[in-house]
């Protein structure tokens, strides 16, 4: 097991070691974790995020854990709130990780764009 310091209910174990924040939790990460951060649309489309992890949990489990310092941001939340604040917190949350990533999962959907 790798050390893994929370704060408060910030992660979710999924696998070994592999992590999944979700928006807008908080991580402290650690220098021997991997970061990938899954971008692509939330609003109107699958909850492709929700497939991709579940892949990587698979994977995780066949391979006996070589994703253990995997750290996985995930900005869809389960319910976003009413709340006119609640924007601003997501595009904070976003831009903050976004800058700290090593990769990046993209999805783009099809049809038309707003």
């Amino acid at each position: 097991m790798g050390a893994c310091i929370a704060i408060g209910k910030l992660t979710e174990k999924i696998g070994n070691d592999m992590r999944v924040v979700t928006a807008p939790n908080k991580a402290n990460l650690q220098a021997y974790e991997i970061c990938c951060f899954l971008a692509g649309g939330i609003t109107g489309c699958i909850n492709w995020q929700k497939e991709v992890i579940d892949y990587l949990e698979n994977f995780d489990k066949l391979s006996n854990g070589q994703l253990d310092r995997l750290v996985v941001f995930n900005p869809r939340r389960e319910k976003f709130p009413d709340d006119p604040e609640a924007a601003k917190e997501q595009i904070e949350w976003e831009f903050r990780w976004l800058q700290r990533m090593e990769i990046f999962s993209m999805f783009f959907t099809a049809g038309e764009s707003d």
